[in-house]
């Protein structure tokens, strides 16, 4: 999911993974497919830091959004939401628009590509925001099998680069599954590595 690349513990979600209750479906391409987010959609994934024993759970969960946008809620440890991450779908593939966190909210203009609706190696996008503070560039480098705690998956992998807000640089490797969602992620930034693989989901039909 990446969620955000503002701390370790709260990713982008990706994300982010085919909205049937807001009738997105297929006609928006491979973003509605590698993230399908129709309401009540979740996913439990394990963090984990290389080095450190302590394994974290986080939950991501497809809410019902007003404006027919799509919102992702990311909750911290404790089962306490901790990030509100909103979207939009369209031709062009999925962005995200704004978020909302403890350290305030964010609006990304223009929008932030997560991901195009023709998703295949060798596919690449940049972004840079309208105050030039943040940028990221993406390619999809591989198709290949990961396994996870929730099972072995059929994935694409797509490699990111970028500056936060704070001017801090990062490294993101993302694994999306076809009609599951991103099943594993490592991001790497300021020397510390963070593992996020799903351990659980519920799609809806």
């Amino acid at each position: 999911m990446k969620l955000s690349k503002t701390g370790l513990l709260f990713i982008t979600a990706v994300a982010f993974f085919v909205l049937g209750g807001l009738a997105f479906g297929n006609d928006f391409g491979d973003a509605a497919v590698y993230f399908p987010m129709k309401p009540g959609n979740y996913w439990i994934y394990k963090l984990s830091m290389p080095g450190n024993s302590h394994v974290y759970e986080q939950k991501v969960k497809v809410d019902d959004s007003e404006g027919g946008k799509p919102e992702i809620i990311v909750y911290d440890p404790k089962g306490t939401p901790e990030v509100f991450v909103y979207y939009e779908l369209n031709e062009l593939g999925l962005f995200k628009s704004s978020e909302m966190a403890s350290w305030g909210l964010s609006q990304y203009k223009p929008l932030w590509p997560v991901l195009k609706n023709k998703m295949a190696v060798g596919t690449s996008w940049n972004w840079q925001s309208a105050d030039h503070k943040m940028t990221e560039s993406v390619k999809v480098t591989a198709a290949e099998k990961v396994t996870v705690p929730a099972g072995t998956f059929e994935a694409l992998l797509v490699e990111c680069s970028g500056t936060n807000f704070n001017g801090v640089s990062y490294v993101d490797k993302t694994w999306y599954a076809k009609n599951i969602g991103y099943v594993k992620d490592e991001l790497t930034m300021e020397g510390k590595s963070l593992v996020s693989e799903l351990s659980e989901y519920q799609l809806g039909k």
